[in-house]
C-alpha cells in the first residue's frame, strides 16, 4: 500500500501568461501580397503610357479605325490606336436657341453618332424651327439635309453606318441620307433603338419592347417582323448625344436584359445567368461575366469562348473580331498592406497611387496576354480621379481610357 507523502511534489511558480501573437509580423501577408502582384505583372507584358490628351468630359466612342473623344470647344477628334494621333476633327454646329437653364451644355437639342469602322461622323441639331443633319466622312464634309418640323422641339436621333448611309428620327418621322439625298422616308417609335448595321430597331415600353426589322426599298423605310416582347432592354441612356446601349446588335438581334435572345422570328435562344454590359464596336460580340467567370458571346450566333479570372470580377469589353476580352478585375489587398501604403508615400507614388483595380488582356481560348494597372496618381499627379472609362483597340493591343476630376477631363492611351 503506497503512502500519499510518497507522492511527487507539486511545482509552483508564477501563473501563466497567455501571449499575443507579435504584431511585427503582422505585415506578412501583405507583403507576400504584393511580391505576388509583382510577380504576376512581370510573367506577362504590361500595357505603358503612350499619352495623354486633355478632354471636355470623359466621352469616349470606340471604333475600328480609333477612338473618339470630345474638346473644351465641342469639336470630336479621332485618333488613331496605335500612336494617338489625330485622324481628324469636327465641330458641329450648335442648336439654336438653346434651353435656357442648359445653356452651358451643348449638346442639349443634339444627336451624334460614329460609324463602327470610325470613318463617318453625323450630327442632327435643331436649328430654330428645322433640323439640321450634318454627315462629315473621315473629317471632311459629306452630306448635310434640311428637315423641317412643327410643334414642340422634338427629340432627333441619328444612327452612322459604315458605308456612308444615315437613318435620323425625330417625332415619329424617320429618313434615310446619303450625301445630300433622303433616299427614304418612314416612321419610327420616338424612342427607337437601332441596331449598328441598321438591320432592325426596338422601342422601350413599360412592359418590355417594341420590335421591327428595317428595310429601305423603293423610297420607303419599311418596318417588317414586328412584335411585343415583355423582355426589357437593359442599360440605354444618351450621353454627351451619343445613344449608348447593350441591347442592338447586328444583323437585326436584341439581347435583352436578362440574357435572351431574339431576332426578327421573335426569341433565338433564351437568357440565363451571365450579365453583359455593352458590346464591341460592329455590334457582333459582347463580353459577359458571372462569378469568376467571363466569356466573348456572339448573339447572332451563338459561340462562345470562357476564361476563369481571379478576384472580384466586374465585366470587361470584348474586341470587335470577338478573339480577345478586357476583363476588369477588383483585388481586396490586406488591411496591413494598405496601412503600409499610407505611412510610406514613397511607397504610394512607387505603385502610382492605392490602386485596387486592373484589366487583363485574354486572347481566345483564354490565353493570359496582359496586364494594365492604372497608374493615375503618375498619369496625372495631385488628381482625385471621379470617373473613368476605357475600350481597347479592335486587336487589344491598346487601350483608351478617359477620366475625369474637378481640374477637368483627360484620355490616356495605353499599349503594350
Amino acid at each position: 500500500m503506497s503512502d500519499s507523502n510518497d507522492s511527487p511534489p507539486v511545482e509552483t511558480g508564477p501563473p501563466a501568461v497567455k501571449r499575443r501573437p507579435s504584431r511585427r509580423w503582422l505585415w506578412l501577408p501583405a507583403a507576400v501580397a504584393l511580391l505576388l502582384v509583382g510577380w504576376f505583372s512581370w510573367r506577362v507584358p504590361q500595357y505603358r503610357l503612350v499619352g495623354s490628351y486633355w478632354t471636355s468630359d470623359v466621352l469616349l466612342i470606340p471604333a475600328e479605325s480609333g477612338f473618339l473623344t470630345r474638346d473644351a470647344v465641342d469639336s470630336f477628334m479621332l485618333r488613331d490606336w496605335r500612336d494617338g494621333h489625330l485622324r481628324w476633327k469636327v465641330t458641329p454646329p450648335l442648336p439654336r436657341p438653346r434651353p435656357r437653364p442648359m445653356r452651358m451644355n451643348p449638346i442639349i437639342g443634339s444627336s451624334f453618332s460614329l460609324s463602327p469602322d470610325g470613318h463617318i461622323l453625323a450630327a442632327a441639331t435643331l436649328i430654330d424651327k428645322n433640323l439640321h443633319l450634318n454627315v462629315w466622312r473621315d473629317g471632311a464634309v459629306a452630306g448635310h439635309v434640311v428637315l423641317p418640323f412643327a410643334g414642340p422641339r422634338p427629340v432627333p436621333m441619328v444612327k452612322a453606318l459604315d458605308g456612308g448611309r444615315v437613318f435620323c428620327w425625330f417625332a415619329s418621322a424617320a429618313v434615310a441620307v446619303e450625301g445630300e439625298q433622303i433616299i427614304a422616308r418612314g416612321k419610327f417609335p420616338a424612342k427607337a433603338l437601332m441596331a449598328p448595321d441598321g438591320s432592325a430597331i426596338a422601342a422601350p415600353t413599360p412592359n418590355g419592347f417594341d420590335y421591327a426589322a428595317v428595310r429601305v426599298d423603293g423610297g420607303a423605310i419599311k418596318l417588317e417582323h414586328r412584335y411585343s416582347s415583355s423582355s426589357s432592354l437593359g442599360l440605354f441612356a444618351v450621353t454627351d448625344g451619343f445613344m449608348m446601349d447593350s441591347a442592338m446588335f447586328a444583323g437585326g438581334i436584341v439581347l435583352a436584359d436578362n440574357g435572351a435572345v431574339y431576332g426578327p422570328s421573335g426569341v433565338i435562344r433564351p437568357g440565363g445567368e451571365w450579365r453583359h454590359l455593352g458590346m464591341a464596336p460592329g455590334g457582333r460580340h459582347t463580353l459577359q461575366f458571372t462569378g469568376q467567370q467571363v466569356r466573348v458571346f456572339s448573339p447572332a450566333g451563338g459561340e462562345a469562348w470562357t476564361v476563369a479570372v481571379p478576384n472580384r470580377n466586374l465585366g470587361g469589353d470584348a474586341t470587335a473580331d470577338g478573339r480577345h476580352a478586357l476583363a476588369y478585375l477588383e483585388v481586396s489587398p490586406p488591411a496591413g498592406m494598405m496601412d503600409f501604403i499610407r505611412k510610406y508615400p514613397a511607397a504610394e507614388r512607387l505603385l502610382g497611387g492605392i490602386v485596387t483595380d486592373y484589366q487583363v488582356l485574354y486572347r481566345q481560348p483564354g490565353k493570359r496576354v496582359a496586364i494594365l494597372r492604372p497608374r493615375l496618381n503618375a498619369w496625372w499627379p495631385d488628381t482625385e480621379i471621379d470617373n473613368r472609362w476605357w475600350f481597347p483597340s479592335p486587336d487589344g493591343r491598346s487601350v483608351a481610357m478617359t477620366a475625369s476630376a474637378v481640374e477637368g477631363a483627360r484620355c490616356f492611351l495605353l499599349r503594350y
